[in-house]
């Protein structure tokens, strides 16, 4: 349970968000988090791009002229919503982290694991790029993103791999806390799905990740290479709900 614990923290730890109704906030804010306000405008326009990069029987699903088109419409937005949150979270986080080592005389080693660099972003850039070749291109225009902003989805991308590892070489609650804090609660912590492609070393799992990260459809890699049958014959694709546990050292992540 420790294991599961550690490596879901961040999901639950970065939904905490600060909601303002502040005088001087910009037009259309909706989150604000340390200094950093994000607006319905920025959510709008990834939501845009995420539908443009939809099959026309995908996007059907978001027909905001039906009941259940709206509310796949507003949950996809809450989702988008709370992923900039999450991000923005950390990047937060990791600049206090970074002062805070830096003014520790931390090595640069330590300093490394708190941090993006514009040479990280590149050497992924290029990573996906090469594994792309004459298709990079096309699968850009698929997902509806310029090179700026893959490299974005990459520096987003790197936060979120860096923090969940800071985090589980900082915190470890034992068994006895998580049980101790939720004696005599119903509260189960929140549902985590996560789809799953099946291959058969790590080489492939890196080169599905890659296209993932370049845009590509979940749906189209993992029938295309999945060993899981079901995913290439009725593309099913099986889905892990996984419920995990608050504890106090999470409150230590808050930015206020």
């Amino acid at each position: 349970m420790k294991n599961r614990l550690i490596k879901f923290a961040s999901v639950i730890v970065l939904s905490a968000m600060l909601f303002t109704a502040c005088a001087k906030a910009p037009r259309g804010a909706m989150v604000k988090i340390g200094d950093k306000y994000i607006t319905e405008e920025q959510i709008q326009k990834e939501y845009d791009r995420v539908i443009a990069s939809y099959t026309d029987e995908q996007k059907a699903k978001y027909d905001e002229s039906t009941d259940e088109g709206k509310k796949a419409s507003l949950n996809l937005k809450q989702n988008i919503l709370e992923m900039f949150s999450n991000i923005e979270v950390v990047k937060q986080k990791f600049a206090k982290l970074e002062k805070e080592y830096k003014d520790e005389g931390k090595t640069e080693e330590e300093i490394a694991k708190v941090t993006v660099t514009k040479e990280e972003i590149e050497d992924n850039f290029n990573k996906v790029k090469e594994q792309l070749g004459d298709k990079f291109n096309e699968e850009l225009e698929k997902a509806k993103l310029s090179e700026d902003e893959l490299k974005y989805k990459i520096e987003d991308n790197l936060y979120s791999t860096k923090f969940q590892t800071w985090f589980s070489e900082n915190f470890e609650p034992t068994d006895e806390e998580i049980t101790e804090k939720y004696k005599g609660s119903n509260f189960d912590g929140p549902q985590i799905n996560a789809s799953h492609i099946l291959v058969e070393n790590e080489e492939d799992a890196k080169k599905v990740k890659s296209r993932l990260e370049a845009g590509e459809k979940f749906e189209d890699v993992a029938v295309e290479v999945s060993k899981d049958p079901s995913a290439k014959k009725i593309k099913v694709f099986w889905e892990l709900s996984l419920r995990e546990l608050w504890y106090k050292n999470f409150m230590m992540l808050q930015l206020n």
